[in-house]
């Protein structure tokens, strides 16, 4: 999980979209006034679907795997829209969902089905989102609550910086906890980060993005300016989070790193970038 930048767009298509997700969510907010249950329109808050993959660049927002053939990906709601349960599946009573917030973007994120749905490991472990949301303290129920309020354990990875809470070890791909963090452990262990597959890839990507580095340092010994352009451009992908894993690409880069100080810092400095 990354930090991801993701500004309100100000299209005439995401405005129209914004105008009748507000409308929608006053008629929803009005029948559970009226003790009615609310009746949430899926194709509504998957109407920007498009735009808000985009911004994630067709990635995870939670383990970054990209979005392809068959791993189409889904709209998930940050707080689950319509029943709640805590980190181990268990009921919220007396909770509605999170309904009031069916159609804000805000709480709309691309996640890939093995982190949405729920399933259990060979150990019998309980992985995946699925109605989870666990918190510390008090739990917002209704519109008029203040969500600031809520000390919600998952990270959101627009309006928290996931970097305060992971660690990335590069030897063998993991993701852990930094300085014990409850909610990096939290989305480690509810969303299974550390599955099959994941450190794999993430530590092959660390890899991948050193060995570019010492192309590019080779390339600009040698003048070879062409070369230096195209493997830089691929190093650059990895630091704005472009592609699958950009985690493990952008530890790579840090500057602290001595592959970084070795091969690129040098080049970066120089091309001031």
């Amino acid at each position: 999980m990354i930090k991801v930048i993701f500004p309100e767009p100000d299209t005439q298509e995401w405005k129209a979209w914004r105008k009748k997700a507000d409308d929608a969510t006053q008629e929803l907010i009005a029948k559970v006034n009226k003790g009615e249950k609310p009746n949430i329109n899926d194709k509504l808050y998957k109407g920007m679907k498009q735009v808000i993959f985009d911004v994630f660049h067709g990635k995870c927002a939670y383990c970054e795997a990209k979005f392809i053939l068959d791993q189409s990906g889904d709209v998930e709601h940050f707080r689950p829209k319509k029943g709640v349960t805590d980190e181990n599946d268990q009921t919220i009573k007396d909770h509605p969902g999170y309904y009031w917030l069916a159609y804000d973007w805000c709480n709309l994120l691309p996640s890939c089905g093995k982190c949405n749905r729920l399933t259990k490991t060979r150990d019998g472990n309980l992985v995946g989102k699925g109605n989870r949301f666990p918190i510390k303290g008090a739990r917002a129920t209704k519109p008029d609550d203040n969500l600031e309020n809520e000390q919600h354990l998952f990270i959101h990875p627009v309006f928290d910086d996931p970097d305060e809470h992971f660690v990335f070890d590069p030897i063998t791909g993991l993701i852990g906890s930094k300085d014990g963090s409850e909610r990096g452990i939290t989305c480690i262990d509810l969303l299974d980060l550390n599955r099959e597959g994941l450190p794999e890839e993430r530590r092959d990507i660390y890899l991948s993005v050193v060995a570019f580095m010492y192309v590019v340092s080779i390339a600009y010994e040698k003048n070879e300016m062409e070369e230096l352009i195209e493997n830089l451009g691929v190093i650059i992908t990895y630091k704005k989070g472009e592609k699958a894993y950009s985690l493990a690409g952008r530890k790579a880069l840090e500057e602290d790193n001595p592959h970084y100080q070795k091969t690129l810092k040098p080049i970066a400095d120089f091309l001031g970038l």
